[in-house]
Formats: structure tokens, sequence, C-alpha cells
């Protein structure tokens, strides 16, 4: 048996440094992949309701999201008090609670460092069902969610 160095689990803090009003992109995804487990009607429905829910509480503002079949990809600013990885988890634990849908241990995340880059990524996001053939537009992928920000939302670090 060859022993493989073990992959190190990466810490979702954030640093004290960090602009505490920039986007991150998060990328979550379902066990096993390849099964369809958040591109349905129900799931997406849960999913706008429990991510309005975070956003009313002030634990996130969201950009834009997308549930493709086997992981969902978010835009969004964190509460940086309460923390980003608690965010996450209590959206993963509702959504499983509810659809039954099962999660990867942990999620990605990556700081978008400009208004350049949110975009860049935005658009990444919209354009993830097209390229993987499931639609010719994005605005026909019906699993998606975008909300306009208000200039006091807006800014980025």
């Amino acid at each position: 048996m060859t022993n493989w160095p073990r992959r190190k689990s990466l810490g979702h803090c954030v640093p004290t440094w960090v602009d505490t009003n920039c986007d991150w992109f998060i990328t979550i995804a379902c066990a096993p992949r390849g099964l369809n487990q958040l591109a349905k009607p129900e799931v997406k429905e849960a999913l706008t309701v429990a991510i309005e829910y975070y956003r009313q509480a002030n634990q996130l503002e969201p950009r834009v999201w997308v549930a493709m079949p086997d992981h969902l990809h978010l835009i969004a600013k964190f509460d940086h008090r309460r923390g980003m990885a608690t965010t996450i988890t209590a959206l993963k634990r509702h959504i499983a609670a509810r659809q039954g849908v099962k999660w990867q241990r942990g999620f990605f995340d990556h700081r978008l460092r400009s208004t350049t880059e949110v975009e860049a990524k935005s658009m990444y996001v919209r354009m993830n069902p097209v390229r993987a053939g499931l639609v010719a537009h994005p605005e026909n992928w019906p699993y998606r969610g975008e909300r306009e920000r208000t200039n006091r939302q807006e800014g980025n670090g």
C-alpha cells in the first residue's frame, strides 16, 4: 500500500488585515459528485429561502448563486464577526435537513480582490450551466439567484 501524503485541511478564517467588505467566491460540492441533488425546484426554493434568511440576519450579502446538479457556486460578502465557515456550515446543515442533500466536507473559498475580479467571477458563475451544456443561455437556467446591491453594499478590498 502506498503512503500518500495526507491533504491538509484549509481553514476558512479571514485574516484581520483583509478588508471586511470584500466579496468571496464559494463552491460547495455534493457527495457523491455526478448525482443531481441540487438542480430541482424544491431545492432551489429551499436555497432561495435559506440565502434570504441569512441575508436578513446580516450573515451574508449574496450577489449571485447557481445550483448545478452536484455543486453550488455563491458570490457573497460575509459577516466577519460571525465567520464565513459558520454561515456556510449553517446553510449546508439547513439544506441537508430540509432537502436531504449530502454535502462533501468543507467548501472552497476565494477572496475577490477587485470589482473587475467580482464581475469576471460572477460571469463565470452565471455561465456554469452553459459550459456544462445544460442550457444555451444563462438566464434559461432556473436554479439560480441574483441580487442587485445598493451603493452602501458595494465596495471591495
